[in-house]
This record gives C-alpha cells, structure tokens and sequence, in this order.
C-alpha cells in the first residue's frame, strides 16, 4: 500500500511542475523565432545581392532546428555567443 501512495505521489510531483514545462516552452519559442529571423536574413542577404544563399549557412541553421528540438538550448546560446564574438572580431579587423 505504501509502494502504491509512494508510486502516485511521484506521478503527481512530475505531472504538477507545469511552471518549468512553461518555460521550457518559451525558450524553445525564443529560440525557434530567432531562428526564423536568421533565415529570413540569410534569405534577403541573399537576393539583394542576388546570389544564393550559402550551404554553410543552410547547415548551420539546420543544427540550431536540431539543438531546439533536442532542447540543447543552453548549448545553443553558448554556440551563438561564441560565433557572434568570432564575427565581431572578424568584422573589426
């Protein structure tokens, strides 16, 4: 009887933390909807000056769809992080 009151209070725990689902949930929307800003921009970089865009940049923003997906959000941030500090080297030298 014990197991049984131990066993559906473990469920209860888990199922009643909607406040870290929540925000699991918006990060993950965070995360989608820069995403969609980066392709967007990938997009119009790329017909303005009327080349296609780059196969790096398709792999690149593929990973990040899988990182969402995978929830690797943190991970996510510290790649992005680490890719805008080499680009703002890159752009002021």
């Amino acid at each position: 009887m014990l197991a049984l009151v131990s066993a559906g209070l473990s469920a209860a725990i888990a199922f009643l933390k909607p406040e870290v689902h929540q925000r699991a949930a918006h990060a993950r929307r965070r995360a989608y909807l820069a995403l969609e800003v980066e392709a967007r921009f990938a997009l119009t970089r790329a017909a303005s000056s009327g080349e296609p865009v780059p196969l790096t940049v398709y792999r690149n923003l593929l990973e990040r769809r899988r990182m969402i997906i995978a929830g690797q959000l943190d991970e996510l941030v510290q790649r992005i992080a680490v890719g805008e500090g080499r680009a703002d080297a890159a752009a002021s030298e």
